[in-house]
């Protein structure tokens, strides 16, 4: 079986704009097509937004025309259509001027959901649809068919890409070069100071976050991952962006882009032929408008109607952490030795001899930490920030067990000693501090102690045949005083086992070495189990609880007085920001150390502004395009030629930009019709108020932000 072409279908429209579709079945057993006629409509083509949300982030498109069969043969192919999977077949959309050089307009997978069957002779009518694919989405965990197992972080444009190749899988509607290469189109223009803000840096791309922000452990451990288009949707909402399928491409805009468009500034673009693994720059690069003028080419329908949508009084977007630093899905080496990385299943912590948890069964060797500060064992918790009256909170459970391939010697008990030595090491601009993990509280210390002032746990058992698979279980609960600083914060430590084959007591300690004769010390084994709660961990407490959530809000207040009427915006939670704390926080590319750095403060929308994080730009930016209401276009528009008008362009009307919203394109008619809103920036006499909350108190007042 192979893809093949089924059907082919064309027409003209009204300006004379030629329209080529191609039906493809990815399991056909021939080559045989056919060319069947179309309906009088053509197509429709619709974008599907939610109702009144400027900043709807995924928009799915459905193509939906009707065609006419003329013999069994063709009514077969319908029926394989009628019965096939999802994804099996395809079809593509081509546009030309001339009837000669088409490209590609636009591509999905068809559904099998076809109009009810006539019962009448040929010709017959039916109504097909094909889908975009983002939609389906929906359906589709983030992981299958993609490699997200072991925990990393990928570009946030690979992510997009890695959906579209190998989850919607029309790909194969493009080559590597023009005209059918451009398969990814880029205006996004938030930029750090680092990242520098020029044409063939894109954002997207020097961007990047762990995809374990949207993976959870459920109760039995499980990794239990949100779905693709969960993923997607909440990166675009932190970016103020919407994604969808026009003119050839996948199309990544920011709603104010527009504005920007028509202000005389430089704004860039930024494409990626389907061969572009999206870690690097992209194949082509430049600047551009997409904003056109209503009036000779496009002109506007009778019977619209111009509304409101609603003054916004305020804009609040939550931030969720989830649990930070619990350990989650990180590497770790043998004592910062990079050659010898290995990352955990879960958020086990191995200390002692070969321990390695995979589906709640111990086996290998591949972890060899012995009883020396040497072999210590150094997890890279990431960037801390030292809110006040924040704490670090480590609670966890640490297990000695022998496994029953441990050897005692012959005629006498193994008589060991676990000593469990651990620390935080906080690393700061300027300076280094230490906490030792010990039951109760712990201060932060100049020097680094040695380990072995540092004592966390002594305690003498005995493995012998009748207990060797019995699990020795003790908890350490100890908070630290309040944070010094903000810096990069290290997990470390190590566990000592001592023995004495000659005795009921340790008269004489000897080291337990990774071999020693018939020990088998390999078989021992040191380690804190995986956690699945909020109770355990490693946690940051503000005021002694958990903080988790981020709150912005940009308030309405223009003079100084917040408005006492308007709309509440909520932007769903945020899984994704630049907060130094959580497992999402997003790391940007430093172009003068050429280095990825952690935490970044310094995002500015359209290279203007002052710094900040990422989820307070975004509650600026929203607010900024409607605190005092934005006009909704409701009508139609007519392509009076060939001009193109695809979704992603703007119109102005009347002196004021629009921006597609819910539309329809009538292929025949060369006519859009639905619903436009205003882009309208103008923010004079306005001031907002920002706040960044931790879902306790407003810790970190931003003030007043003129825009």
């Amino acid at each position: 079986m192979a893809r093949e072409k089924k059907f082919e279908l064309s027409f003209s429209s009204d300006s004379s704009v030629y329209y080529r579709l191609e039906i493809y079945d990815n399991e056909a057993t021939n080559n045989a097509y056919y060319t069947p006629d179309l309906s009088s409509r053509g197509f429709d083509l619709t974008y599907q937004t939610d109702d009144e949300d400027r900043f709807t982030g995924l928009i799915p498109s459905e193509l939906v025309f009707d065609m006419l069969i003329t013999s069994n043969a063709q009514q077969s192919l319908i029926n394989d259509i009628k019965a096939s999977v999802y994804g099996r077949w395809q079809i593509g959309v081509y546009r030309s001027d001339d009837d000669s050089t088409y490209t590609l307009f636009w591509c999905g997978n068809l559904l099998n959901d076809i109009s009810p069957e006539q019962d009448v002779a040929y010709p017959r009518e039916f109504s097909l649809t094909a889908v975009c694919g983002l939609s389906n989405l929906q359906d589709i965990k983030l992981n299958e068919g993609v490699g997200y197992t072991t925990p990393s972080s990928f570009t946030v444009l690979q992510y997009f890409r890695n959906a579209f190749t190998l989850q919607i899988n029309t790909d194969t509607f493009f080559s590597g070069s023009s005209p059918f290469g451009k398969f990814m189109r880029t205006f996004v223009d938030w930029t750090t100071d680092t990242m520098t803000h020029q044409a063939d840096r894109d954002p997207l791309v020097y961007s990047r976050f762990n995809f374990m922000a949207f993976v959870e452990l459920g109760d039995s451990g499980v990794k239990e991952y949100a779905t693709t288009f969960e993923l997607l949707d909440s990166i675009c909402k932190t970016f103020g962006m919407r994604v969808f399928f026009s003119n050839g491409s996948w199309v990544f805009v920011q709603v104010n882009y527009y504005d920007n468009w028509t202000s005389g500034n430089t704004h860039f673009f930024r494409t990626y032929n389907v061969g572009n693994d999206a870690t690097g720059a992209p194949d082509t690069s430049g600047s551009t408008s997409s904003v056109v003028q209503e009036g000779t080419n496009y002109k506007r329908l009778g019977g619209a109607d111009f509304d409101y949508l609603a003054v916004l009084k305020e804009v609040r977007a939550n931030y969720d952490r989830l649990q930070t630093f619990n350990l989650p899905f990180l590497q770790y080496s043998n004592n910062s030795d990079t050659s010898t990385l290995f990352t955990p299943n879960f958020n086990e912590i191995p200390l002692w001899n070969g321990y390695r948890y995979n589906n709640l069964t111990f086996s290998g060797t591949g972890f060899d930490i012995n009883n020396s500060k040497t072999d210590k064992y150094v997890a890279d918790l990431g960037s801390i920030a030292a809110t006040t009256n924040s704490t670090l909170r480590f609670n966890r459970d640490f297990k000695i067990q022998g496994l029953d391939t441990f050897q005692p010697s012959t005629g006498n008990a193994n008589i060991l000693q676990i000593k469990l030595q651990l620390k935080f090491k906080l690393v700061g601009a300027s300076d280094t501090k230490y906490a030792f993990i010990r039951n109760g509280t712990e201060a932060w210390h100049d020097i680094d102690v040695d380990f072995a002032n540092s004592l966390t746990f002594s305690s003498i058992i005995e493995l012998n045949a009748n207990n060797l698979n019995s699990n020795f279980t003790f908890n350490i609960n100890c908070e630290t005083l309040t944070i010094p600083f903000d810096g990069n914060l290290f997990l470390e430590g190590y566990a000592a086992i001592y023995y004495n084959l000659y005795g009921d007591a340790l008269s004489s300690e000897s080291a337990i070495q990774v071999v020693e004769g018939t020990t088998d010390s390999d078989h021992i084994l040191c380690y804190s189990p995986p956690v699945y709660n909020q109770n355990g961990g490693v946690q940051y407490l503000v005021d002694g609880e958990l903080s988790n959530l981020e709150i912005y809000r940009a308030t309405n207040a223009p003079g100084g007085t917040a408005i006492a009427t308007g709309v509440t915006y909520e932007v769903p939670d945020l899984l994704v920001g630049s907060s130094p704390n959580g497992i999402g926080r997003i790391e940007v590319y430093n172009f003068t150390t050429s280095a990825w750095e952690s935490f970044n403060t310094t995002w500015k929308a359209f290279n203007a502004g002052t710094g900040t994080r990422i989820t307070q730009l975004l509650v600026e930016q929203i607010l900024k395009g409607q605190n005092v209401g934005a006009r909704t276009f409701n009508g139609a528009i007519k392509i009076t030629d060939k001009s193109l008008l695809p979704y992603y362009f703007g119109i102005v009307i009347d002196g004021s930009t629009f921006v597609p919203y819910q539309c329809t394109f009538n292929a025949q008619q060369d006519t859009w019709s639905g619903e436009w809103y205003e882009i309208n920036l103008n923010s004079t006499g306005q001031t907002i108020s920002v706040g960044v909350d931790t879902g306790l108190e407003v810790v970190n007042e931003v003030g007043n932000v003129s825009l």
